[in-house]
């Protein structure tokens, strides 16, 4: 999935301009990263670890290549067998339905609210006595009641994984995400909130036992040299990737202050005839909008939205649907394309919108000036 494309006056997200005004900072790094001589794992990697685990509130914290990696060292980690459910939210990114494919327990795909956040109601409805883990995706920064959703897993003796690759910095009634469930993964790419230069992920938990297995799996299955008693991979977060993080991890919250203020504009701007942001309205909610998604509300055609995308472009404005296709209808989730689920409707109307900290108000009235002009009938390239 391409990050950002050229061309736009507004892009949906600007890498270049994020990271650039710590370009020195940088630099140093890289400088100290080589003269070090340590070139994997390494104090640079425990001092994120440690730093990462202490803003999510949990004891342990593992750094892995990538968001990909730490969901399936995760999942390996549970001991979950092909006769297990797997309860799993609809509109995820296909990634986390790979990596739990992967371990091949039984999947039930749970529906969501029209918010965007997983329906707890909908998880009540399928939990057997063969469920033995909910994965909850906390997509755009946004989260469900994670109270109600960790009591109903505890009450169970269900396991509970936190894919927080966008959610870096939410919060649920002051408490950070990630730190709700057994097991929470989180994304570095460069787009999210905590971004690197590159590839990077982390895990987090409480319960040394699975921090311990995770740490193995990750480094071929050993923690002692030539002693191999996991069946492991190799996805180990890069020394210099550990220092831009931990650097960067000083300036999230600030970041997503910014953030949160670009989004009220939005939000004041809009036409409401038109237009409605997507956010669980819980006021126990911190969303950290890693992005900012809006449903078109005159959408009685499906084609709307795609002229309304192509308006938008042909404008400057760069939008994207976050995400267009669900994983449960994907051929390698054969077994399941036969369930139909509101998401279904909940993706056919929403687009996400250019979000980035450096973003200005002034820029934001511009791109809500181009949005409220647009109309149906708007000539698009394609029509004959």
């Amino acid at each position: 999935m391409s990050v950002i494309k050229t061309g736009f006056k507004f892009p949906l997200l600007d890498l270049k301009e994020i990271n650039i005004k710590h370009i020195n900072e940088f630099t140093s790094f890289f400088k100290e990263y080589i003269e070090s001589g340590i070139y994997i794992l390494g104090k640079n990697v425990e001092e994120f670890e440690n730093k990462m685990a202490k803003y999510i509130n949990k004891n342990y914290c593992i750094g892995v290549g990538n968001g990909t990696n730490a969901l399936e060292i995760a999942f390996q980690s549970l001991n979950l067998s092909s006769n297990d459910e797997v309860l799993l939210q609809s509109n995820t990114y296909i990634v986390t339905s790979f990596a739990i494919k992967r371990i091949n327990p039984i999947i039930i795909p749970v529906d969501i609210t029209n918010q965007g956040i997983i329906d707890i109601e909908d998880i009540k409805r399928k939990i057997t006595n063969k469920t033995k883990l909910i994965i909850v995706v906390h997509l755009y920064g946004d989260c469900c009641n994670m109270e109600e959703l960790s009591n109903l897993c505890k009450e169970k003796n269900i396991l509970l994984v936190e894919d927080c690759a966008q959610a870096q910095g939410t919060k649920y009634n002051n408490k950070k995400i990630g730190s709700f469930g057994d097991i929470s993964c989180f994304s570095f790419y460069p787009s999210k909130n905590l971004g690197a230069i590159g590839d990077g992920g982390a895990i987090c938990t409480d319960r040394e036992d699975l921090y311990i297995k995770m740490k193995k799996i990750r480094n071929i299955g050993s923690i002692v040299k030539y002693i191999h008693d996991e069946l492991g991979t190799n996805s180990r977060l890069n020394p210099c990737t550990a220092k831009i993080l931990s650097y960067k991890l000083d300036y999230l919250d600030e970041d997503i202050m910014k953030k949160r203020e670009l989004v009220c504009e939005y939000e004041k701007l809009l036409d409401k005839n038109k237009y409605e942001l997507v956010y669980n309205r819980d006021k126990d909610v911190f969303h950290s909008y890693h992005l900012c998604v809006i449903r078109y509300k005159c959408d009685s055609k499906f084609t709307y939205r795609e002229r309304l995308i192509e308006y938008c472009n042909n404008n400057g404005v760069e939008i994207l649907v976050h995400y267009p296709n669900l994983f449960y209808k994907n051929h390698i989730f054969k077994e399941l394309n036969n369930y139909e689920l509101y998401c279904e409707k909940f993706i056919e109307n929403i687009f996400s919108i250019p979000l980035y900290h450096t973003l200005s108000k002034e820029n934001v009235e511009e791109i809500c000036t181009i949005l409220n002009n647009f109309t149906p009938f708007y000539i698009s390239n394609a029509d004959p």
